[in-house]
């Protein structure tokens, strides 16, 4: 039986994101709950200060939508694939690490299991969201080095 009652699968849409799913599996055991979740900017982050709603012109809405489904489905397969429960699959709007850290807080999650890109010149480096939510979470953090 796993110690964390409640698992926070961060991923996003690259082909990496199975390695954090293999690792999120060895935390969850069946008597656990997960939710497999993934943050796009959306159309507010790309234009500070504007909201998707009706004061919105029409197709920026239609762009927003757009990229929430298009995630949706892209995260849905990948858990699908994976054996993990589409139904769980959870988009937030905003950036990665404040909005994972606000949700896990808000739902309660004891663990959260992420990928951490370290490419380029900042091999050294954490990934900024990685670390982000390292630093921000009020629960544990499982780091997985992603290869690829």
């Amino acid at each position: 039986m796993s110690r964390y009652n409640k698992v926070l699968v961060a991923i996003d849409t690259s082909e990496e994101a199975g390695q954090v799913i293999d690792v999120a599996k060895d935390y969850l055991d069946g008597t656990n709950d997960y939710a497999v979740v993934s943050v796009i900017l959306g159309v507010g982050a790309l234009y500070p200060g504007v909201e998707p709603g009706p004061g919105l012109a029409q197709p920026l809405v239609a762009v927003d939508e757009h990229l929430v489904e298009s995630s949706r489905q892209a995260i849905v397969d990948r858990a699908t694939s994976s054996a993990l429960d589409g139904s769980k699959v959870k988009i937030l709007r905003g950036h990665a690490a404040d909005e994972l850290c606000a949700y896990a807080h808000a739902e309660d999650f004891d663990l959260i299991v992420i990928g951490s890109h370290t490419r380029g010149p900042f091999r050294r480096m954490l990934g900024s969201t990685a670390a982000g939510v390292l630093h921000g979470a009020h629960c544990d953090v499982v780091l997985v080095r992603m290869t690829g």
